[in-house]
């Protein structure tokens, strides 16, 4: 009662009394509770991460129908992304308010596996509408304490905070209906009790007036349309993707409406979301049969342009998933190669050689002609080892063999990447999948830097890798314009990238598109029992990556840049650029120029198109002798009159 109130501004005027049972009283009593103080932080929870609590309580009802306190108003001024765990402590266990919040976390749920469904948890993670969206950020998640860097001394191994700006809304302890959300709705007007348990701050709503969720959240992803010169790969992790049949080992038996249900997501993800896709690596697929359920629904779906071929080959997987491919009958396949079934790495706790690739990578070679252009290139799937238990310091065989395995995978698949990358320099290499590491250092094993060429340094991680590429790979993700959409999984509110397209600089002229397509991450768990909607198959987002067929003109060009003129009546700035052929043989078109690194505010208005290697002209000129040139106009918009410099690269064949 707040008669009962301390002149504390910084405690809590509340408790939480923990029963054991349902409790007799009832909400507006006033009580007399003797009981023993405790901290309750929950199984494997740092021991700053508790909750103070009376335990083995004796109560005695004093009164009933009491008024209940007036609710603290919580807003950006008092939780912010930068105020650390403890900033909401002095109101743990009373009763709040929020005006508005934000869902960042879609509702959890409960999966059966046997039969594809889900039931809802009720819990979805918030933040205060306005507030940035949380992501994943580099380190060691406060507030653990790190182990000794791989340096030895020296050490600077980054801290991740944890984003303490993350509310999670429950509505298990008060009774509120659930609320089956997906990112991006708000609550409104919200009152209930705000406690804190396993990381971040609970909110419980009071059940009248009823909580609601307004706004429509994130709309369900579509794939832009590949345009009839890319190449289109894409990489899914499908969560277990398991067949009606009893394999050896621990597989799970699914029943036939649940396979059809899960093959019928799929395919309509497939053919209406990803836009059939030249080459699909999944990953969590249990066997070749599976797959090649897979490739038949599609086909049923879309016999004209659906018909696909399935590969893989069986790894190691105590729950017998697998890496594999869907390969689209515009590409023709030379090899689909197993990478390292017997390979071991040396285990940190016995000595002893241990098996390092479970799921082990599949690299397929192929080709593909479009526009009358061919393009060979090579795939490289991985799923590798999961994060789980990797700060577990209790066990050698939890987070020292963990890391080290992790480290050790990337470093197999790196050299892997390096010897292609040496036996042919120009090699067109993307390397897919779900690779459960950060495209930045997670302060244990920086498993992409290790993979692409830039490992973190021995003094900020725990397991140092060593430096195996070069030229180092390019990330997809880096090219996605909107940095928000730089994820491919939400983790208790945090969303991070797991699924990686990652490429070799023979390739990195041809990449012209690339993301994530939403329909899992940010949807509601029961969303899965949808048949009929592509929505939360797994609880990963694909990830795509375009490629041009046209090529790169590397030599025996010439690019000329005209002076440009303004045009007050349209208020450009107008001119035109030459390419003139200085070699000894035709140049073939039509020809493609991008226009890249132009300043800010300055726009190619007469462009054709546009991709990730900037606005780009196309001449449909179907040769240039040598000696000979073709001209094409440009004009520029430039509102603030900077001067217009720019980069212009030239293809052979159009986007």
């Amino acid at each position: 009662m707040e008669s009962s109130y301390d002149a504390d501004p910084q405690t809590s005027e509340a408790l939480f009394v923990f029963t054991s049972s349902a409790p007799t009283v009832s909400v507006g009593d006033s009580v007399r509770v003797t009981a023993t103080v405790a901290e309750f932080a929950g199984t494997g929870q740092p021991a700053v991460f508790s909750t103070t609590q009376l335990t083995s309580p004796i109560i005695t009802s004093l009164s009933t129908g009491n008024p209940l306190p007036p609710p603290v108003a919580v807003d950006a001024t008092i939780l912010t992304p930068s105020g650390g765990f403890f900033q909401l402590e002095k109101l743990e266990s009373m009763r709040v308010s929020f005006s508005s919040l934000t869902v960042v976390a879609p509702t959890d749920g409960n999966v059966n596996e046997v039969n594809a469904t889900s039931t809802s948890t009720g819990f979805f993670y918030t933040v205060i509408t306005g507030a940035p969206i949380p992501f994943r950020e580099p380190g060691i998640q406060t507030p653990i304490t790190a182990p000794l860097c791989a340096a030895g001394s020296g050490c600077a191994i980054p801290v991740f905070d944890g984003n303490p700006e993350r509310i999670q809304v429950d509505d298990v302890l008060t009774g509120s209906p659930t609320l089956n959300a997906r990112t991006g709705q708000l609550l409104e007007n919200l009152t209930g009790i705000l406690s804190f348990a396993f990381g971040s701050y609970q909110f419980y709503p009071d059940p009248t007036p009823t909580p609601s969720l307004t706004g429509t959240g994130i709309a369900e992803g579509t794939a832009p349309l590949p345009k009839a010169s890319e190449l289109t790969v894409a990489t899914y992790n499908l969560e277990r993707l398991y067949n009606t049949v009893d394999d050896p080992g621990s597989d799970v038996v699914v029943s036939t409406t649940a396979f059809n249900n899960r093959l019928n997501k799929l395919s309509l993800a497939i053919r209406n979301n990803l836009r059939l896709p030249d080459v699909i690596g999944f990953q969590e697929v249990e066997n070749l049969a599976t797959l090649k359920s897979l490739a038949a629904r599609v086909s049923d779906d879309d016999a004209k342009y659906g018909i696909y071929t399935a590969y893989l080959i069986e790894g190691k997987d105590v729950g017998l998933i697998d890496t594999g491919y869907l390969v689209k009958n515009t590409v023709t396949v030379s090899s689909v190669e197993q990478l390292g079934l017997t390979a071991t790495y040396t285990s940190p706790c016995s000595g002893t050689q241990e098996t390092l690739n479970d799921r082990t990578p599949l690299v397929l070679n192929g080709s593909v002609t479009k526009n009358g252009r061919a393009l060979d290139f090579t795939i490289i799937n991985s799923h590798q080892r999961s994060l789980n238990n990797i700060d577990d310091e209790t066990s050698c065989s939890n987070g020292p063999r963990i890391r080290a395995k992790r480290r050790a995978q990337a470093e197999f698949l790196a050299n892997y990447i390096q010897s292609r990358q040496t036996s042919n320099p120009n090699i067109k290499l993307i390397s897919i999948g779900d690779m459960n590491g950060f495209e930045f250092n997670d302060g244990y094993v920086d498993v992409i830097g290790i993979t692409s060429g830039n490992p973190a340094p021995a003094t900020r991680v725990v397991e140092a890798g060593a430096d195996l590429v070069n030229p180092n790979l390019n990330n997809i993700l880096n090219l996605i314009p909107d940095s928000t959409q730089r994820y491919s999984y939400v983790f208790e509110g945090s969303h991070q990238t797991l699924d990686h397209l990652l490429y070799t600089q023979g390739v990195a002229a041809q990449v012209t598109g690339g993301g994530y397509v939403r329909i899992n991450a940010d949807f509601p768990e029961v969303d899965r029992n949808d048949a009929n909607s592509p929505r939360r198959l797994s609880d990963h987002d694909p990830g795509l990556i375009y490629v041009t067929t046209a090529q790169p003109i590397t030599s025996g060009l010439t690019i000329l840049r005209g002076g440009l003129t303004r045009n007050l009546t349209t208020n450009t700035w107008n001119g035109t650029l030459i390419l003139r052929n200085t070699g000894t043989a035709p140049l073939t078109g039509p020809f493609t120029v991008t226009i890249s690194g132009l300043p800010q505010g300055v726009t190619l208005v007469n462009a054709a198109g546009t991709s990730f290697q900037g606005s780009y002209l196309l001449s449909n000129a179907t040769t240039i002798a040598p000696g000979g040139f073709v001209q094409l106009p440009v004009s520029f918009t430039n509102p603030s009159n900077l001067t217009i410099n720019y980069i212009a690269r030239a293809y052979s064949g159009a986007f």
